[in-house]
């Protein structure tokens, strides 16, 4: 619904007015509303009620004194037309026999009668109304030239009476009045469309969780979002039109390189009242010329402590450190004296060395290191350096910028050591990190900085690194295999976790431990015979824990017995990890003496001639009777 008030000249519009409306479709439903106004004065001090109305429709000088008044709705002026002026012509010779006819009215009547006047026969003669004071002028300029009657407005109309001169109203067409109903309605739709839009604008922007400033081509603000106002300390009010440089000097030079070289800037610092921001500003562009930019802008402190609750959040779906030294299953004084340093070295940031076999839990030491430090609260990454190529591990690792390669996506890719910016990254077999990668790792820890693959800026980091292998990385420097500048910027702190072998007291208690583990909801587990524990402590576990883990399920699944015995376990074990010890040089003994070899040495690690049996997987009479055969005292 639109409310039009219409401003007639002559009581017999409005009747016209109803009959256009609705004969005729418009975009909007239309609610006209009428004043007859036969003189503008009138409106100078009492203007119509604009709270009541979507837009207001008059003619001639209606429309040029309200156009000096505070109304701010469309005001549209309705055009007299020259077939308008034609017919007005036509009754004023018929109604009064003149000779010559005086047209008077505003600038937009005149033009069309100008043009009527070169091509009438009729003598015509047009003047130009601007004000109400001139019409006694302009009217007895009219009766110096000869013309005996006059048409046009209101105004015109009325003086013209007074002094007895014939006059006629210049009534306006049914097209006319069509138009100028139609222009309104576009006027006042394309009017609320952008009302809506900047509603939508301002509420976006004084949402936005940044500072949004608009800077005009003079270097005066325009446009300030509340988020600016708050953050910086300035009033809307006080700053609107005011210099922007009084505010944002530190970015005059980019600013500047904005308008004239229609640059883009990133990541650029200012400082107000003694707290840094990073700002970006970007140039609004139409026609080749840079009319405004826009400064988005935010705390800096504000910016990394939001980087930081992402990274939280992101790892806080699977990627964070899940164990802690109480979590880990032992009884042995070697494990305690482990846990006990591992703590020591949770208490400082210097990087640490993990080293053991495979299986024995490096990383659960890891995330014990983590979850025992400082940072236990930001985020624990890990990543396997030879689980993926080369060419994918540099991009997970140090991320990518948009367009850097095929595929990359759209906006670029943050890396591992961003998101574990404040927390700790484990990097798992870092033995088998390529050559390069140990190049650009080792600047990342001299530099505490990265650049994203295609990039060439550089993102600081603060990251605690954790490096764990199952080889040798002394051994591996020396070969030239691994970086040796590398190894001792690892190897500061080095955790050496011993073989489940060494430890036999732990392991009982790590089986039992992962029965409970695997089926939580047993009333009732299995108990292990005492020549099935002399089993489970002679087996040399090459895979340790891991391995153990794998036994414990295995037993669950296939014993049916209430008690777990050394056959069941013999049956499940792997054959080849009966007997641990194998001659150093194979070539140069007889089977015998490699077995006789690797009897006398089970008999010395073990307390009982049964342990030993069990160690090597063969009943005790058959170790009697090798005892015997080879001679072992």
């Amino acid at each position: 619904m639109i409310k039009i008030l219409f401003l007639t000249p002559y009581r017999e519009m409005s009747p016209q007015i109803h009959h256009i409306i609705e004969t005729y479709s418009f975009e909007e439903k239309i609610e006209p509303d009428f004043i007859l106004c036969d003189n503008s004065d009138k409106l100078k001090t009492a203007p119509p009620d604009q709270t009541c109305y979507d837009a207001i429709v008059g003619r001639g000088m209606t429309v040029s004194t309200l156009h000096n008044t505070s109304i701010t709705i469309p005001i549209i002026e309705l055009i007299v037309s020259a077939s308008d002026i034609i017919r007005t012509i036509q009754k004023c010779r018929e109604k009064h026999q003149c000779h010559k006819i005086a047209v008077v009215g505003p600038v937009t009547m005149s033009y069309a009668a100008k043009a009527l006047s070169t091509l009438s026969n009729f003598p015509i003669e047009v003047y130009y109304l601007q004000n109400r004071p001139e019409i006694q002028t302009i009217i007895s300029d009219a009766q110096r030239s000869g013309c005996d009657a006059v048409i046009g407005g209101t105004t015109a109309i009325d003086y013209a009476t007074t002094i007895g001169l014939p006059a006629v109203m210049i009534e306006n067409s049914d097209e006319s009045l069509w138009n100028a109903i139609g222009d309104a309605v576009r006027l006042v739709c394309l009017q609320r469309r952008e009302r809506e839009q900047t509603e939508f604008l301002n509420i976006v922007m004084n949402n936005y969780k940044e500072g949004v400033v608009v800077v005009d081509a003079k270097r005066n603000i325009k446009f300030i979002n509340d988020f600016a106002v708050k953050t910086i300390g300035m009033e809307a009010n006080n700053c609107l039109n005011q210099d922007a440089m009084f505010w944002f000097h530190d970015l005059r030079e980019a600013i500047t390189a904005a308008f004239s070289e229609h640059r883009t800037a990133h990541t650029e610092l200012f400082v107000y009242k003694g707290r840094s921001y990073s700002a970006s500003i970007i140039p609004i562009i139409v026609r080749e010329q840079t009319i405004s930019v826009i400064l988005c802008f935010d705390d800096i402190k504000s910016i990394q402590k939001n980087e930081q609750q992402i990274r939280n959040k992101l790892y806080s779906k699977g990627m964070v450190a899940g164990y802690t030294f109480n979590e880990i299953v032992h009884k042995s004084k070697a494990m305690e004296d482990l846990i006990a340093k591992a703590k020591r070295f949770a208490m400082v940031e210097s990087n640490v060395l993990i080293t053991g076999e495979t299986g024995v839990g490096k990383e659960l030491f890891a995330q014990s290191i983590h979850n025992y430090s400082k940072r236990k609260n930001a985020p624990f990454v890990a990543v396997n350096c030879a689980a993926l190529p080369e060419h994918l591990l540099e991009s997970e690792l140090f991320g990518y910028s948009e367009g850097a390669f095929t595929g990359a996506s759209k906006g670029g890719k943050q890396g591992l050591f961003e998101l574990a910016h404040n927390g700790t990254l484990l990097l798992d077999e870092i033995s088998e990190l390529p050559l390069p990668l140990q190049s650009k790792l080792l600047r990342v820890l001299q530099e505490k900085n990265i650049r994203r693959i295609g990039d060439n800026k550089v993102i600081p980091i603060d990251i605690r690194i954790i490096a764990a292998t199952n080889r040798n990385l002394h051994e591996l420097s020396r070969k030239n295999l691994f970086r040796q500048d590398l190894y001792y910027r690892l190897d500061v702190l080095e955790l050496n976790i011993m073989p489940l072998r060494e430890r036999s007291d732990d392991i009982i208690l790590l089986f039992e431990a992962f029965l409970r583990r695997l089926r939580p909801n047993l009333t009732k587990y299995p108990v292990l015979t005492n020549e099935a524990t002399a089993v489970l402590r002679a087996y040399p576990w090459e895979g340790n824990i891991r391995e153990l883990q794998n036994i414990a399920e295995r037993v669950l699944v296939l014993n049916e017995k209430d008690a777990i015995d050394a056959q069941i376990l013999q049956s499940l074990l792997p054959p080849t990890g009966v007997a641990p010890f194998i001659s150093e040089n194979p070539s140069d003994s007889s089977f015998d003496d490699i077995e006789a070899e690797n009897i006398i040495k089970v008999l010395e690690q073990t307390s009982s001639r049964k342990e030993a049996a069990a160690r090597l997987g063969i009943s005790r009479s058959t170790l009697w009777r090798k005892i015997r055969e080879y001679g072992i005292a």
